[in-house]
């Protein structure tokens, strides 16, 4: 063979051999799985249902108060919590700018602590005047506060030189005293010194039918020899009735049935037992 041949002949040979393959280029068949894998995972989330609508307008209130809830705790304690509107109502014998002065409700105070504080608050108001028997304070949203007044009633007066105080249901006299132009039209004078008769005198009083106190004009301290503390009271009608403070309670009432039966001003003397006789 000639040189020629023989060389064709060796290139031939190589050519038939496989070619052995690149390090690093061989494949893993599980390398090729697991990518599989995280595609079809991937695929799979994005696949995924959104949050259904029901669920969400389920959240929607708890949202609304926690908003709510913010807004009204941002607005006690900025300086707009401070503003206030205070309203005075029931009262008729004490001014409505002394009680709120002697509630001590500040304007530099905070809502939210005049809330916390409002029983201190109402307890300082009922302190404050003999005539306030109880007070009460209620807030409306968003800065009213409404002091509410129950007063005792005005049972008749003491005079004490020319002026007059009020006698009052609680037994306590007031520490005002009220003009003599500003008296109403049909009172009661009641000519007593002694605080604790005054004390016993209304205590008495307050289980009376209303139509007979208003009929009692004058009640002064008349002691006998055998009762200390007999009462002469005058009557509108010109009646005058002698009673023991003591037994006014259950003998008073007996005048609604007498005085009808009497044709002139007259003496019901109820100090022993009850009679009546003519005035002289």
């Amino acid at each position: 063979m000639t040189e020629k041949e023989i060389q064709e002949a060796a290139d031939s040979e190589m050519s038939d051999q496989p070619v052995p393959e690149e390090e690093g280029q061989t494949q893993d068949p599980n390398l090729n799985q697991e990518e599989e894998e995280r595609e079809e995972d991937t695929d799979k989330v994005k696949k995924k249902n959104p949050i259904p609508s029901e669920l969400l307008w389920k959240t929607v209130p708890i949202l609304s108060l926690a908003l709510s809830l913010v807004i009204i705790c941002l607005y006690f304690i900025t300086p707009l919590g401070k503003s206030k509107q205070i309203v005075v109502t029931g009262n008729v014998h004490v001014d409505s700018s002394k009680i709120v002065e002697d509630s001590l409700i500040m304007q530099e105070d905070y809502i939210l602590s005049t809330l916390i504080n409002a029983t201190g608050h109402e307890n300082n108001v009922r302190n404050s005047s003999p005539w306030v028997k109880d007070a009460s304070i209620s807030y409306s949203f968003p800065n009213t506060f409404t002091i509410t007044i129950q007063e005792y009633s005005q049972i008749g007066f003491v005079k004490k030189r020319e002026s007059y105080y009020s006698v009052l249901s609680s037994g306590e006299i007031s520490e005002t005293a009220t003009p003599q132009d500003q008296l109403p039209a049909s009172y009661t004078t009641i000519q007593l010194t002694d605080r604790e008769l005054i004390k016993k005198l209304v205590l008495q009083l307050a289980t009376i039918n209303p139509a007979i106190l208003a009929e009692i004009q004058d009640i002064q301290l008349t002691p006998s020899r055998a009762t200390n503390d007999l009462l002469t009271l005058t009557m509108t009608s010109g009646h005058k009735i002698l009673v023991p403070l003591s037994d006014i309670d259950f003998k008073l009432p007996y005048y609604e049935k007498i005085a009808p039966q009497l044709s002139v001003p007259s003496v019901i003397d109820m100090e022993v037992g009850i009679f009546s006789y003519a005035i002289q």
